[in-house]
């Protein structure tokens, strides 16, 4: 019902702040919210017609049934799912929102997998923008707790899990706080004590599967 669930948030921005930039977020992850937000604005064209995230680039659709990701071919008969973003974190202005929501009044059909139906197929046919902010992205807790070691550097990362670890993402929010008031942090150098190699996760790019989050 995730779908379900994804679309409601939508109406509800749509009907109580449509002006407003939109962060959609899930509860298990840090995210710098002052700069995720200039970093996408920095890239977003006049028209609002965007959404900024974690880019996912020609995923090849899952077929096989030990998948989570599996769908069949009557739910989607193409091999490779439209470029989408990680429902995980991204941001999107009012305009993107309505045009969203617009689709709908005349494509009623929800594929179940939220952020592709969502970020990808309804917005393919929305007219909407994709903005990488790959760059800005981890997917490994590790490098977080990385950031989260030194309170007098600025983490480079500014979405990343904290595996549901209260006290991790405290410690992320209060860097944040402690770099943003003395404004002397210096940016860490890539998290290097803990790099973590992935031949999913390439160049600011993520290829070959969609990567459960």
């Amino acid at each position: 019902h995730l779908v379900h669930k994804h679309m409601m948030g939508l109406r509800w921005v749509a009907s109580n702040c449509q002006n407003n930039l939109v962060i959609k977020m899930d509860d298990d992850i840090f995210v710098n919210f002052r700069a995720i937000l200039e970093a996408a604005l920095r890239s977003a064209p006049a028209s609002g017609l965007w959404m900024a995230g974690l880019l996912q680039v020609r995923l090849p659709v899952q077929r096989s049934e030990a998948s989570k990701w599996a769908v069949t071919r009557g739910q989607w008969p193409g091999d490779r799912w439209p470029d989408f973003l990680s429902g995980w974190c991204y941001v999107i202005p009012g305009p993107g929102v309505r045009s969203i929501l617009s689709v709908l009044e005349t494509d009623t059909r929800l594929l179940w997998i939220d952020d592709v139906m969502i970020t990808g197929i309804l917005a393919d046919k929305a007219g909407l923008e994709r903005i990488s902010l790959n760059s800005a992205f981890t997917v490994y807790t590790e490098q977080m707790k990385c950031c989260a070691e030194n309170i007098e550097e600025r983490c480079k990362y500014l979405v990343g899990p904290t595996d549901h670890d209260p006290e991790l993402l405290d410690k992320l929010v209060h860097q944040d706080v402690q770099c943003r008031t003395s404004q002397s942090c210096r940016v860490t150098p890539g998290s290097g004590n803990c790099r973590v190699e992935n031949p999913y996760f390439m160049a600011g790019e993520v290829i070959g599967e969609v990567i459960p989050l």
